[in-house]
Parts: structure tokens; C-alpha cells; sequence
């Protein structure tokens, strides 16, 4: 295989196996402390999980016992003609600026193309949660479009929250398998400016908490109602230390008078009461309004996390 490669300072490039373990995590330890801490990414799984579907599905840059970096290719199964591929991959700190992540990117491109379905589209996707100037570059230069962008923001919570009252008129409900339907309706109102015409199916939109989301927690997930007409939510997940802010909206008519606010600090004081250390969400780039609001109640930018698409039509 290190034949294919150029001879970037002696390193051997060579296959992800499981004995890798401790390497990956070094990796992606090293990588976040540099570009920023997000719980989001999950690099040692992923490159070893691509190893094990096929060992050409990964690459790693090996530096004696060190990894200097590492890339891998998840492919879907086709649908409707369309075969999503995920490209993963990163550099150590200490390694990049030397071509090695151009080198993984052309090799991801040309694995994602041996890997592709005859006949389908192949639509590469390349998500980077805490997406660096050079990466941004790079995935432009080789014809991605940035599909997606996000500001990661925090909110230590060492001091205590204070929330304020519901407006007078208002109250809040928890996430239960009756309340569900009101949270959806809360989403759909809430961010009808943003989804347009696209609007998830509410059993769809559901399960994506219940059956597919760990550290979804119903108990501290809160919908607003006025009598019975739902005009605001929140929905709340816990993973380790971190409270996140999973989707805050309010509806049109709500807007500006405090009710996100309320919905925020309600939430941070029930992610105190768990334990938290801090909080995170996700604000879209375009958002000013909501990361304004965000950033009235503490919270503070880390790091930019962004989602990059490329299609490329296969012959049959």
C-alpha cells in the first residue's frame, strides 16, 4: 500500500487494524485539544469500524508507534439510485501542512469510487466537527460544497442558574409519550421559517429522539403551552459531563418577548441539578438572532463544526 503514496518524511502508510486502538484515541485526543473539545466526533470508532468492514476501507500514516494521521470510507447502501459514502479523517497537529491530508483526501475519493454502486449517484460526505482554515481549503479546492454550518457554543454551568418566570398565560409540560406530538408541533411551527416546505414526518421526527437518540432525555425536555396550543419546546440531552441543547424554537408570535430565554435557563438549571459541568449546543452560522440570544444567556463560541457534500455520477 505505501506504494501508492508519496514519501512524506519516512512515514509508513499502512492499514487501520484493531491493535490501533490506543493510537486513535491518542489521535483524536491530541486533535481536539488543539482544534477544540466537542463529544460529537468519534474518530477511534469510526476508522475501526471502516478496518472492519474491509481493511482498504482505512488508512493510517504511522510514525514508529505514533499516528501522525488517519482517514477511512463508510459506504451506505444504495437508495433511490443515491449511495451516501462518509469520508473521515485527521491530521495530527504536528503533521499537517505537509500534504498528508490532500494525500488521504485523493485516496478516500478514489476508495469511495471502488466502493460505489455502478449505475448510482455517489454522494460523498465529509462532516468535520471543529472544522479548521486548512480543512475548509481543502475540501473547496477539491470541489465540495459546504452544505452546512454550524457555531459550537458552551456555557459553563459552576455558578447558579436562576431561571425566570413562564409568562403570565404559559406552562410547561415534559417530553411523555402523550406530550411527543405537542414538542413536534412546537418544532414545526417554531421553524417554519427555516424548514419551508420540508417538514419531517411527526412519527419520523419522534423516533429520531426515542429510538435513536441515547442520550435523549425526555425528564428534562420541556414544551410551552398556551391552553392548550403549543408555542415553544425544548429538547434536552445528557452525554457525560455536558448538557446539550438539543432544539430550541419558539413560534411567530411568541418571538421576542423572553419566552427563549426562560426556555434556556429553565434547562441549564435542570442540567446543574444532573451534574452537569457545562452546557453545548449547535446554532446554525445564518442564526443571528438565536446565537444573539444564546450569547445573552452566557454562552460562548469554541468552535466551528461544518458538512461538505461532493456527487459524482457512476457509469454502469
Amino acid at each position: 500500500m505505501s506504494d501508492s503514496f508519496p514519501d512524506i518524511n519516512h512515514m509508513v502508510w499502512r492499514a487501520i487494524d484493531p491493535m490501533d486502538e490506543a493510537a486513535l484515541v491518542e489521535l483524536d485526543t491530541v486533535c481536539k485539544s488543539v482544534d477544540g473539545e466537542e463529544p460529537v466526533s468519534h474518530l477511534p470508532a469510526d476508522a475501526l469500524k471502516a478496518a472492519a468492514i474491509h481493511s482498504d476501507n482505512s488508512l493510517g500514516v504511522a510514525v514508529r508507534d505514533q499516528l501522525a494521521a488517519v482517514a477511512w470510507v463508510l459506504a451506505a447502501e444504495p437508495a433511490e439510485g443515491v449511495q451516501r459514502i462518509r469520508l473521515g479523517g485527521q491530521v495530527h497537529p504536528e503533521f499537517r501542512r505537509q500534504g498528508i491530508g490532500e494525500a488521504l483526501l485523493s485516496w478516500a475519493e478514489l476508495r469511495a469510487l471502488q466502493v460505489g454502486q455502478p449505475g448510482s449517484t455517489l454522494q460523498l460526505v465529509i462532516t468535520n466537527e471543529a472544522l479548521t482554515e486548512g480543512a475548509n481549503v481543502l475540501y473547496l479546492q477539491y470541489g465540495y460544497e459546504n452544505v452546512l454550518t454550524e457555531q459550537m457554543l458552551t456555557r459553563l454551568l459552576n455558578e447558579a442558574v436562576l431561571p425566570d418566570p413562564l409568562p403570565e398565560g404559559l406552562a410547561m409540560r415534559a417530553w411523555d409519550a402523550d406530550s411527543a406530538p405537542l414538542f413536534f408541533q412546537a418544532y414545526a411551527e417554531g421553524f417554519s421559517d427555516r424548514l419551508g416546505d420540508i417538514v419531517p414526518v411527526q412519527g419520523e421526527w419522534i423516533a429520531e429522539y426515542t429510538e435513536n437518540d441515547e442520550h435523549f432525555r425526555p425528564d428534562l425536555s420541556r414544551v410551552v403551552l398556551e391552553d392548550e396550543k403549543p408555542v415553544g419546546f425544548v429538547t434536552c440531552e445528557v452525554d457525560g459531563k455536558t448538557g446539550w441543547i438539543s432544539q430550541i424554537a419558539v413560534v411567530q408570535e411568541h418571538r421576542r418577548k423572553g419566552l427563549a430565554h426562560v426556555l434556556l435557563l429553565d434547562a441549564l438549571q435542570r442540567f446543574q441539578q444532573e451534574g452537569c459541568e457545562e452546557a453545548a449546543l449547535h446554532v446554525n452560522a445564518n442564526n443571528a438572532r438565536a446565537a444573539a440570544v444564546f450569547v445573552d444567556t452566557g454562552f460562548v463560541p469554541r468552535l466551528i463544526r461544518a458538512r461538505f457534500i461532493k456527487e459524482i455520477a457512476l457509469g454502469a
